[in-house]
C-alpha cells in the first residue's frame, strides 16, 4: 500500500476503459489472451505483467485505481484520516470484508503483515522500494533495523495506522499496487513456502478468485462472498497464455476471444476490424554504446557512431504507428498517477546527424586503436524479426556513412538483459521498458545499486538518481529523471531511437475493461458482457 515518492505511479494512472455500445448488464464471461503465464500470484512478489494483472483482479486493497484514471478510489478503506503534517495516515476498514475461503474476515493485521513482509530483506519483494516513505522502511529493508522499527501499528482489527518518514504526494496511489495488498498470516504460514504458486495455496479477497490454474489458462470466477464497494458484473474471466499474439485481432473479430494485448504492428488491422483499441508509448528502443569495451569504448568512437546515424535509415521500422524518440523516457510511463509527458520534461532529445564531424572523430578514434584498425565489432540485438531488421538497417548506415563494417548478432530475448548486464559487448540494441509502468523503475534498473542493466557504471547518472529519495512531488521527480536521462544521452552511451507501443484490443460487445500504462494493470472488475 505504499510506495516511494516516485513510483506510486503504477496505480490510478491515466486509465483507458474500452467501452462500446453493447447491451446493458448481463454477467457473461470474458475470454482474454496475453503472452505469458504467471509464476506466482503472491502480491508481495508479483513482478511480471501477468502476475500484476491477476493480483489486480483477485485482491482488494485499501484503495483501487479509478476507472476514470483520476484519484484512487477508497476500497476497503471506509475512512481515511491524514494528519496536518501529512505524516500519519489512519485507515478504518470496511466491516464485513472476507477472504475467499472459510468466511475468514479481512483485518488491519492482514495489511500490516503484508507491508512488513514486503519490507523484510529475506522476502526480496521487487516493489519493496515503493514503500520507503514509511517510517523505518528503508532501514528494515537494508537489514539495519528490525520490523518493529516500522511506522505501522494496529490498534484494533478495523484500524491501521501508518506513519511516514516524510510527506508523500503519491501515497494513496501506492495503496492500489500489488505490494500493498493484504496477506493472511495464518494461511501464508500454512502454505510452507508455496504461497501464491497454485490455486490451492492462494487466499484472495477481491472481486474474483482463482477457480482453476492450468498451464495454458487461468480461470477466475466471481467471488460471491465479496462485500466490497466494487463487485464485478462478470460471472468469470478466462485468461489464456499464448506467446504469439499476432493473430489475436482477427480472433477477437471472429469472437474466439474478447480482448487482449496485441502487437503494435496489428493495431491498424484491429481498428479496421471494428475493435476498440488503446495504445501507450511505454518502450524506448535505444542503442547502447558500451564505454567499457576495449578499443571501442572511447568517447570519440561513440560520438562518431552517434553523429553518423541518420534516423532516416530506420524510419521504415516505425510502420505508421511508432514515432522517433524525443526523450530516453517514454511519454506514457508514470510518475505517481500521471504520465511523464503531462508533468513536463526538460530532456527533449534532438539527435545530431553531422556526417563531416562524425568522419573526423572516427578517424581520430581509429588512430588511437591498435594498428589504426577497427577491431571486430558486433551489434547485439534481442532475436526477433523486428529487432533484426532494425539492427541490420543501422549496421548498413554505419557501413555507408563511415565505412565501418559492423556485424549483427541475435541473442535469446529471454536472457538478453542478463547478457548485457555482464558488460561483455560493444554495441547493443535494447528496448528499454519499465517492469511496473513507472519512470522510476525504468531508470533505477540502470543504476549500479539495482544491478546496472547495461553492464557499465555511470557515476553521474547514479548521483542524479540518488536524489529520488529526497523528492516530495511529481514535478521534482520529473526534474530528477530528466537530469538522469540526459547524463546517459550526453555521454553518448545511450542513443534513443523510437518509441514502441503497448496496445490492447477489445470486442465491441464487451464494456468496461480497464487498460492502463501500468504494467499488467488490466482490470476486469468494471467489465460487462452479454450472455451468449
Amino acid at each position: 500500500m505504499l510506495r516511494r515518492l516516485i513510483s506510486a505511479v503504477i496505480s490510478c494512472v491515466l486509465i483507458f476503459i474500452l467501452t462500446s455500445c453493447g447491451d446493458n448488464s448481463t454477467g457473461g464471461a470474458v475470454y482474454y489472451e496475453t503472452a505469458y503465464a504467471p509464476i506466482t500470484l503472491d502480491p508481495q512478489l508479483a513482478d511480471s505483467e501477468s502476475e500484476r494483472m491477476f493480483v489486480t483482479n483477485c485482491f482488494e486493497g485499501l484503495y483501487r485505481a479509478a476507472p476514470s484514471g483520476l484519484k484512487p478510489m477508497p476500497a476497503l478503506a471506509a475512512k481515511t484520516e491524514i494528519s496536518a503534517d501529512g505524516l500519519t495516515y489512519t485507515f478504518t476498514l470496511e466491516s464485513g470484508a472476507k477472504w475467499s475461503e472459510d468466511d475468514i474476515p479481512v483485518t488491519a493485521g492482514d495489511f500490516a503483515f503484508a507491508l512488513t513482509r514486503a519490507l523484510l530483506p529475506e522476502t526480496r519483494s521487487p516493489d519493496a522500494e515503493l514503500l520507503y516513505a514509511i517510517e523505518g522502511a528503508e532501514q528494515v529493508r537494508s537489514g539495519v533495523s528490525s520490523a518493529s522499527a516500522l511506522g505501522i501499528s494496529v490498534p484494533d482489527e478495523q484500524t491501521l495506522i501508518i506513519r511516514l518518514a516524510k510527506p508523500d504526494e503519491g501515497f494513496l496511489s501506492t495503496l492500489t499496487l500489488p505490494v500493498a495488498m493484504p496477506c493472511n498470516k495464518d494461511f501464508f504460514e500454512s502454505c510452507k513456502g508455496r504461497y501464491g504458486l497454485d490455486a490451492e495455496n492462494l487466499l484472495t479477497n477481491g472481486p474474483f478468485y482463482v477457480r482453476r490454474w492450468l498451464e495454458e489458462r487461468i480461470t477466475l470466477w466471481r467471488f460471491k462472498g465479496f462485500s466490497g464497494k466494487y463487485p464485478t458484473a462478470l460471472s468469470a474471466a478466462v485468461v489464456y497464455f499464448n506467446p504469439d499474439l499476432g493473430t489475436l485481432p482477427q480472433r477477437i473479430a471472429e469472437s474466439d476471444r474478447d480482448a487482449g494485448e496485441i502487437p503494435a504492428d496489428t493495431l491498424i488491422q484491429a481498428e479496421e476490424n471494428g475493435l476498440a483499441t488503446a495504445r501507450f508509448e511505454t518502450v524506448c528502443w535505444a542503442l547502447i554504446l558500451n564505454p567499457g569495451a576495449q578499443d571501442t569504448g572511447g568517447l570519440k568512437f561513440r560520438e562518431a557512431l552517434s553523429e553518423s546515424l541518420d534516423p532516416a535509415c530506420y524510419s521504415e521500422r516505425l510502420g505508421g504507428v511508432r514515432r522517433r524518440a524525443a526523450s530516453l523516457i517514454p511519454p506514457d510511463l508514470l510518475i505517481y498517477s500521471s504520465p511523464y509527458s503531462d508533468i513536463g520534461q526538460a530532456d527533449i532529445y534532438n539527435h545530431v546527424f553531422d556526417l563531416a564531424s562524425a568522419k573526423e572523430k572516427f578517424l581520430a578514434a581509429l588512430a588511437e586503436m591498435e594498428g589504426g584498425v577497427l577491431p571486430p565489432v558486433t551489434l547485439l540485438y534481442p532475436e526477433t524479426e523486428d529487432a533484426r531488421l532494425t539492427a541490420s538497417l543501422i549496421a548498413q548506415n554505419w557501413q555507408k556513412n563511415l565505412g565501418a563494417y559492423i556485424n549483427i548478432q541475435g541473442s535469446n530475448p529471454g536472457t538478453y538483459e542478463d547478457t548485457l548486464g555482464k558488460g561483455d559487448y560493444r554495441i547493443a540494441l535494447l528496448p528499454l521498458s519499465s517492469p511496473d509502468g513507472s519512470v522510476r523503475r525504468l531508470l533505477s534498473q540502470l543504476t549500479e545499486e539495482d544491478g546496472a542493466l547495461l553492464g557499465f557504471k555511470n557515476s553521474e547518472f547514479d548521483t542524479a538518481m540518488s536524489e529520488v529519495s529526497s523528492a516530495v512531488s511529481a514535478a521534482e521527480l520529473a526534474g530528477i529523471f530528466s537530469k538522469a536521462g540526459k547524463t546517459l544521452i550526453d555521454s553518448k552511451t545511450v542513443i534513443p531511437l523510437f518509441y514502441d507501443l503497448t496496445c490492447y484490443a477489445c470486442a465491441p460487445d464487451v464494456t468496461g475493461i480497464q487498460f492502463s500504462q501500468n504494467a499488467g494493470a488490466v482490470s476486469f472488475v468494471f467489465a460487462d458482457k452479454p450472455i451468449s
